[in-house]
């Protein structure tokens, strides 16, 4: 069975536009429209609290103001390592 030749290395590897060959694997940066499309989705779920209530987003910050950097910092590195673990579970879940 034929390997993968890496032509890009450094990017991720895209199930789409892999190409098999003799030596590695072919990575690209898949298309400029999915980089769109994440920051679509970042809007919508950014947008969804000030939609659905105003008033409490507005609470919400408030509290939020009134928290300590380090609460905050650590707030922060949560969601970071979870949205890292989503990305690492999808990425490993798919076959090369």
């Amino acid at each position: 069975m034929p390997e993968r030749i890496s032509l890009n290395p450094g990017l991720l590897p895209c199930k789409r536009h892999t190409i098999k060959a003799r030596k590695d694997t072919i990575f690209c940066s898949c298309s400029p429209e999915s980089l769109v499309v994440v920051l679509g989705v970042i809007l919508i779920v950014e947008g969804v609290p000030w939609f659905l209530s105003p008033r409490g987003t507005k609470r919400m910050l408030r509290e939020l103001l009134r928290m300590n950097d380090h609460s905050l910092r650590g707030i922060g590195l949560l969601f970071m390592l979870i949205g890292l673990l989503f990305v690492y579970l999808v990425k490993s879940g798919q076959s090369m």
